[in-house]
């Protein structure tokens, strides 16, 4: 519709002159030609794209993170090297995992804790959840709802987790 009617894109950017598209990783090639079309309006004033090539989720999607490396080459680039989410000991586990330099966590609340985070290979999802619950039980850690979050790459893992009751009812207490 951009193609057929100029217009829009136009009004489009006339209503935003700035942009700012954060997890562009995440794009797919439409979503990408869409952005294309509505920045090279003449009236775009400013774009900025945020995003992390390590991070990338949604490949199944259809999204590619090659876009995004194609916009670093053709516009200036900020490597940040600070994390506001996450403790100094998962800021340098995850270096370890991506050829970036390791951030420093800036976060005081989280920079100390000392807690290494650790890859357990998915064989037996009981086992896993096992082995969760122990260090929860061993950190002194009380499970509740409002503080254990599980963190999939896919749904599959996910509905499996969530289908053993047992865990739900050892976690949350639910029967």
């Amino acid at each position: 519709m951009l193609n057929k009617f100029p217009f829009i894109s136009k009004n489009i950017s006339y209503k935003f002159p700035i942009f700012l598209i954060d997890e562009v990783q995440d794009t797919n090639e439409i979503q990408m030609n869409i952005l294309k079309i509505i920045l090279n309006q003449p009236n775009i004033s400013d774009f900025i794209f945020i995003g992390d090539f390590n991070q990338a989720i949604f490949e199944w999607n259809g999204a590619n993170p090659e876009q995004f490396k194609a916009l670093m080459k053709k516009h200036d680039v900020i490597k940040l090297n600070e994390n506001w989410r996450s403790s100094q000991e998962i800021c340098n586990f995850s270096f370890k995992l991506s050829n970036n330099s390791s951030p420093s966590s800036s976060v005081s609340e989280l920079k100390e804790f000392d807690y290494t985070p650790e890859i357990i290979s998915y064989d037996n999802l009981d086992v896993i959840i096992t082995y969760f619950l122990n260090v929860c039980k061993e950190n002194d850690i009380v499970i509740n709802e409002d503080n254990v979050a599980i963190l999939t790459r896919g749904n599959s893992l996910l509905y499996e987790i969530l289908g053993k009751k047992s865990f739900i009812i050892k976690i949350f207490g639910l029967k």
